[in-house]
């Protein structure tokens, strides 16, 4: 197992600390022989450090990779002391007042306590610590920001990026981390946020959220077959607590927002309140983006994992766009301003297509 950090029992010499991969060991024989200490949970038990309070000989404190944990017996005993799942990689106590501790967190940044580690307050001002999972522009820049707890969440600046302001927590998310962001182009109080369970709404800029699964209105008409074009199905639907890749607003069609899942694509017409899915792209993947025409509400693409799909009727019927003659990896897809007319950014450069993904030249 990989060993991360040492502490010798000051009150003690012959009682060694260590911590590793799979958890917390202790020595009463200077390292000679070793017991695994148990009462941290199996998920918690990779330990990036371990550290002797330095006035109560009897307090250890060990950073692991889902929070700090604290025994008050010399490890026979363990309690988690905040509720957040930080990943930790260092601590230091001050000398002078051990109820203060420092960690050093790996997306979290810097973090201070003031009570043996109860409660923490952020030290970042003056340095950039984040993963940053969406960023939007209407009428005030919105982003996200991934694994912060309850000092990271939803960010929103309204002096272009000078300021921001934290508007919702992973309290306010419900325990959620948003890996994709959307605005509502036409209300920027609107926004859809995609997480790895589910879609999430706020109404108020972003300050209150709730969980969107949808209505089932209406089944629609299964679409007609057409020479070389995928078939699907377009059904009423529940939308999914799954993994949103993408959440997109349509400047093309009022009111119309997709959603693109670990389980297919998703469409609403009326801002989220009624879904359908379109089946005819369930049975090759998941899709990862969505593309919409900024003007033209027919033409979408869909990309999964080793395909892109375009639509040029709205999601009625689908054709594989094959980018270049061998399989090469597209990083980045838009729609130029004439119909049809395609930009893709690939690992072997940039290709247009002007007959809707048909046929495609190198540029």
């Amino acid at each position: 197992s990989d060993m991360f950090s040492i502490a010798v029992d000051r009150t003690d010499p012959q009682r060694v600390f260590a911590s590793a991969c799979s958890g917390i060991y202790r020595s009463s024989s200077r390292g000679d022989l070793w017991t695994k200490m148990q009462g941290i949970p199996g998920t918690n038990r990779r330990t990036h450090i371990i550290l002797q309070d330095p006035v109560d000989g009897k307090v250890i404190y060990a950073g692991t990779t889902q929070g700090l944990w604290k025994s008050p017996d010399g490890g026979s005993t363990w309690q988690k002391t905040n509720a957040y799942p930080y990943v930790i990689n260092s601590i230091a106590i001050d000398p002078t007042d051990h109820n203060q501790l420092y960690l050093a967190t790996d997306r979290s940044g810097i973090l201070k306590s003031r009570d043996g580690g109860l409660t923490f307050q952020a030290l970042n001002e003056g340095f950039i610590n984040r993963n940053i999972g969406g960023f939007v522009s209407e009428d005030a820049l919105y982003l996200s920001s991934l694994y912060d707890g309850e000092f990271g969440g939803i960010f929103s600046s309204v002096d272009a990026g000078r300021s921001w302001k934290l508007n919702a927590n992973q309290v306010a998310l419900k325990g959620k981390n948003v890996i994709s962001l959307a605005v509502s182009p036409v209300n920027s109080r609107l926004l859809f946020a995609g997480t790895y369970e589910g879609l999430l709404r706020s109404d108020d800029g972003g300050l209150s959220w709730r969980p969107v699964t949808g209505v089932l209105p209406r089944p629609t008409t299964a679409a007609k077959a057409a020479r070389g074009k995928i078939l699907p199905v377009s059904t009423a639907a529940r939308l999914p607590e799954t993994k949103i890749f993408d959440v997109r607003f349509s400047t093309a069609a009022a009111n119309t927002v997709y959603v693109a899942t670990a389980q297919g694509l998703f469409e609403s017409s009326d801002n989220g309140t009624a879904w359908k899915k379109t089946s005819g792209l369930v049975s090759a993947g998941a899709v990862y983006k969505v593309v919409l025409h900024g003007s033209d509400p027919n033409w979408i693409i869909a990309q999964l994992s080793n395909r892109v799909y375009v639509s040029g009727d709205r999601a009625a019927t689908w054709t594989e766009a094959r980018v270049g003659e061998s399989v090469i990896k597209i990083n980045d897809l838009t729609f130029g301003e004439a119909p049809g007319r395609i930009l893709a950014g690939t690992s072997h450069g940039l290709f247009e297509s002007v007959d809707g993904g048909k046929s495609w030249n190198r540029r």
